[in-house]
């Protein structure tokens, strides 16, 4: 998979968008595009839309939110609790699906700084194991009583992962 793009849109906006080939030993399978926006309201950061699809038809699609605290440049640690998922049993080729009905929602503000990891896996044919994109939000942090994007350099360590697991 190639490299995504962040954007940030204020100060409680926020998105990412990824593009790239996958395959299996040294033979493209399908395209795949990824999408996350993020909006912040106080301490809840929502993900939606949460978006997903690919050239050709695919199976076991599993959206997964976490939440991590953390600042810029740090790998987060998980916050207990806050993980939530999203399955979708097959996909036909090129059909836009979301974690309906409203996306990741992530709420906590015990600490000062957070990112929100965002993935989606999925199963091709009879290919074994499978695909996966995964996503940290811009690190957000407290100022009074609300939470705050920090800009679209601002990120965690480790910020984008993609490939295929067995």
């Amino acid at each position: 998979m190639t490299s995504g793009c962040y954007d940030q849109y204020g100060v409680t906006s926020a998105d990412y968008e990824q593009t790239g080939d996958w395959g299996w030993d040294g033979t493209t399978l399908g395209l795949a595009e990824t999408y996350v926006e993020w909006t912040l309201n106080g301490a809840q950061n929502t993900a939606k839309p949460f978006e997903y699809h690919t050239s050709v038809p695919t199976k076991n699609v599993l959206f997964e939110g976490n939440l991590l605290y953390g600042g810029v440049g740090q790998l987060g640690t998980q916050v207990s609790g806050k993980i939530g998922t999203y399955a979708i049993s097959s996909v036909p080729a090129w059909e836009n699906v979301y974690w309906q009905p409203n996306g990741y929602k992530s709420y906590d503000s015990s600490k000062s700084c957070y990112s929100q990891l965002d993935g989606w896996t999925w199963s091709y044919g009879n290919y074994p194991g499978y695909w996966y994109v995964s996503v940290k939000s811009i690190v957000y942090c407290k100022s009074g009583s609300a939470y705050y994007f920090q800009g679209d350099n601002a990120l965690p360590a480790s910020p984008t992962k993609a490939g295929w697991s067995s």
